[in-house]
């Protein structure tokens, strides 16, 4: 068994010994971009299994100065700005979409139509 499967093993027993309980898995699939022209800056895409494919974009200098218009740039070259900005959490987010989906119940057939394929 990997040293990594072990500690995880480790803590998630921790944690159920002290009486915390599972909320949510949240599976993530993080891919970083960065441009050799523009140091400090990386752009995310996270693939959030259950909730969708977020973009970030992080610019890190030593002071402020700059940056929120080299964010802007960046998105603006990407042709994102205007998306809405997600202020929750992934895992707010994939609780909120897995109780969407047991809301919804199960897809319904309109009257007459024959069953979907298996």
């Amino acid at each position: 068994m990997r040293d990594s499967v072990r500690q995880a093993a480790a803590a998630h027993r921790l944690l159920r010994n002290i009486g915390m309980r599972e909320l949510v898995t949240v599976e993530k699939i993080r891919t970083v971009h960065r441009h050799p022209d523009l140091p400090g800056a990386t752009v995310s895409i996270d693939e959030v299994r259950g909730a969708g494919v977020f973009v970030e974009t992080e610019v890190l200098r030593s002071t402020a100065d700059g940056s929120a218009e080299m964010v802007e740039e960046i998105e603006r070259s990407l042709g994102i700005v205007g998306h809405p900005t997600v202020s929750l959490p992934y895992r707010d987010l994939v609780m909120n979409a897995a109780n969407d989906r047991r809301c919804a119940g199960p897809a319904r057939r309109p009257a007459g139509a024959p069953p979907a394929a298996a």
